[in-house]
């Protein structure tokens, strides 16, 4: 049945929605944003997202609202910006990291290993659905973005999943990535004189980066890269210690671009708020935070009247009938077909 011929449910549920298959146990919070708060391995009890998600409804949804005010933990979707987007864009404004992540979402169907949810943007008349579904080892995601206006409505969209980490873990891109851009670098760690720097060793003086290895949670480093368009669209974290693997898929013909937050505890700048340790890898349409910055450069997607944009993801977990190792999943990241 076709995603815009399912009945909106006019119920939400409260608490989480769980799936599990033989190999994965996976939680969602429909009040919370429609966020997955766990992805965990049933053989070896390793959660791949970061925890610490409130199981209640979020406040209501502001325009100035900023990520730090949620729970910044598991996977939410950033629709239409990622960065707050102001008038400049000829629209209303949206907060950082998008209009969803504020708000319940509702439950339009629901099965024993899936769920479709859906909800709608505040800031321009854009609905958002999503149907999860669990199957042994992998998380499937189909998505569709309408636009409901008599107006073509331009947008940014990213996936945003937090995954925990601990030191010494591996992040694995596609071999064709041999440069990345730098657009953030916490106490300018990494030099921003170049448009792009090299991956995964960057140069710091006489001393080199690896930006594949995640550091210790006190170093207090944060990076925000971005790839330039890729062909194969695959990358994976390795939980080194766990000699487990979590990859993504994605289709490069719609969501040409990754994004990588590397945070080892030097993130939020705000006094008194707990640092984040983390690794997001985030497949998107542009290389960029800005809605503003995307339309300028002519990567922002436009939807027409009553218009449709509809893609997949793909979450799969190595390792949980047996042990891999980090050479094992790096060839599987070469070899493996495109999505």
């Amino acid at each position: 049945m076709p995603f815009s011929d399912i009945p909106f449910a006019t119920r939400t549920i409260g608490k989480s929605i769980r799936m599990q298959s033989k190999d994965l146990c996976v939680d969602v919070l429909p009040d919370n944003g429609g966020r997955l708060a766990s992805i965990r391995c049933v053989r070896t009890g390793t959660e791949f997202l970061v925890g610490g998600s409130d199981y209640g409804a979020k406040a209501q949804f502001a325009s100035d609202a900023t990520f730090e005010e949620s729970d910044c933990a598991g996977m939410d979707e950033c629709l239409p910006t990622v960065l707050m987007s102001g008038p400049e864009v000829a629209s209303d404004s949206a907060p950082d990291h998008g209009d969803l992540w504020r708000h319940p979402w509702r439950v339009a169907q629901q099965g024993a290993n899936d769920v479709l949810l859906a909800t709608e943007c505040f800031s321009r008349p854009l609905s958002f659905t999503r149907r999860l579904r669990v199957q042994a080892a992998e998380v499937k995601l189909d998505y569709r973005i309408e636009n409901l206006a008599e107006m073509p409505i331009s947008f940014l969209y990213a996936c945003h999943p937090l995954f925990a980490v601990e030191a010494g873990d591996r992040l694995i891109l596609p071999r064709e990535i041999d440069r990345v851009r730098l657009h953030y670098s916490r106490g300018d760690r990494v030099d921003h004189t170049e448009d792009s720097i090299s991956w995964p060793l960057v140069a710091n003086g006489d001393r080199k980066i690896a930006l594949d290895r995640v550091g210790e949670a006190s170093d207090g480093t944060a990076e925000m890269l971005y790839t330039d368009r890729l062909t194969r669209g695959i990358c994976a974290l390795y939980r080194a210690r766990r000699q487990q693997a979590l990859v993504m898929h994605f289709d490069t013909s719609v969501l040409p671009y990754l994004g990588l937050w590397l945070c080892n505890g030097g993130w939020p700048d705000r006094p008194m708020k707990q640092k984040q340790y983390a690794v997001a890898m985030e497949p998107t349409v542009a290389p960029c935070g800005s809605l503003a910055v995307a339309i300028a450069a002519g990567t922002a997607p436009e939807l027409s009247p009553r218009g449709v944009f509809a893609f997949s993801l793909r979450m799969e977990v190595l390792g949980c009938d047996k042990s891999w190792s980090y050479d094992e999943v790096k060839t599987y990241i070469d070899e493996a077909p495109a999505m």
